[in-house]
Formats: C-alpha cells, sequence, structure tokens
C-alpha cells in the first residue's frame, strides 16, 4: 500500500496524506460552525403568529375606532336636534303656535297634519330663530310634522310637532312635543 494512502492513528492523531488532524478538532470545528452561524428571518410560523396578532389587533382597533365615530355622530345629532327644537320652541314662544309651514309640504293623513321634509321650516325660522337648518349625517333635512289640535274640529293652530332623527346605527326615532304613537309609522321616541 502507497504512503499517501495510508492511514495511521498515534497518541489521537490521525494522519492523512502528510496531514496531522486531531479528530477532536474536527469534531469540535463541527459543533462550532453548527452553533455558530445565525440564522437570518424568520420561519413559517413566526410569520403566520405575526399577522394573526396584527389582524387583531387591527380589528379591535378599528372596532374602537368605529364606537367612537357613531358615538360622535349621535352627539352631533342630539346636538343639532336640541338647536332645532329650540328655534321651534322660540319660534312658538313669539307666534302662540308651532310653525306650519304653507308651502311644499304635504298633508299627512288628516287635513290637521302636515309633514315636511325638504328644509320648509327654513322660510319660518331663519335667521330669527336659527343661522341654518342642520342636516342629518347623511346630508338630508330632518322630517318635520305639525298637527293642529284634533279636540277642536275647527283649530287650525299647529299645538304638536315631531321631528324623525336618523340615528348612526341606521335606526330612526322621533322627538318633539306631544306626539302621538302613531306619527311616523310607528317609530319609537328619541331616549334624548
Amino acid at each position: 500500500m502507497p504512503y499517501h494512502l495510508a492511514t495511521a492513528q498515534y497518541q489521537g492523531l490521525v494522519y492523512h496524506n502528510n496531514y496531522a488532524i486531531t479528530s477532536l478538532a474536527i469534531g469540535l470545528k463541527t459543533r462550532y460552525n453548527r452553533h455558530m452561524h445565525k440564522q437570518y428571518g424568520f420561519t413559517i410560523v413566526e410569520v403566520i403568529i405575526i399577522i394573526v396578532v396584527i389582524a387583531i389587533l387591527a380589528t379591535l382597533g378599528g372596532l374602537v375606532w368605529r364606537n367612537a365615530y357613531n358615538t360622535a355622530r349621535d352627539n352631533e345629532t342630539k346636538s343639532n336636534i336640541s338647536m332645532l327644537k329650540e328655534a321651534i320652541e322660540k319660534y312658538r314662544s313669539d307666534n302662540g303656535e308651532y310653525p306650519w309651514p304653507t308651502s311644499a309640504c304635504t298633508i299627512y293623513n288628516t287635513a290637521n297634519m302636515k309633514i315636511c321634509n325638504g328644509g320648509e321650516l327654513g322660510a319660518l325660522l331663519i335667521p330669527r330663530y336659527i343661522k341654518q337648518l342642520p342636516k342629518d349625517h347623511e346630508g338630508r333635512d330632518y322630517w318635520y310634522l305639525a298637527a293642529t289640535d284634533t279636540t277642536h274640529a275647527s283649530s287650525v293652530v299647529p299645538t304638536r310637532y315631531a321631528i324623525k332623527v336618523l340615528l348612526s346605527d341606521g335606526t330612526t326615532c322621533r322627538t318633539g312635543r306631544n306626539m302621538q304613537n302613531g306619527w311616523f309609522g310607528g317609530v319609537p321616541e328619541c331616549n334624548f
């Protein structure tokens, strides 16, 4: 057997082709390389976990933002209705009756009721009682219903009214003075 192919071991040394390498050094070098090389990046499981956590946080943040947004819209609606009701009450205080628009309003059920939804109150309330008529959060005029006293057949003085309110959740309610249950198709009374 030729010398260059011969391998001999002497006191833990391995001779191969005239190179002396310890078997211990080979083992250490292999372990060192395995543990010292840093792995950069994330595993697929880590990426999925990060995506799920971000999705949960975004969903919770969106819900909180949506609730705050709806609350702000409802508060604005309450403020608008309060201003409109105040203007209507001032009108009644000065004129002895609630506003009874004469143009473009529809006779509702009987001759003693009118319903308006095109800003007809503006002709009676602006600028003396209110600067401008407020609109709902969709930019439309509030529905206004006025009625005369039904106990006196000859009465033409409006003694009650209602305003139909659109809330941020899409439901409607009504508010006003001396309202009847069937107005606006039985819409419930507002809690403000």
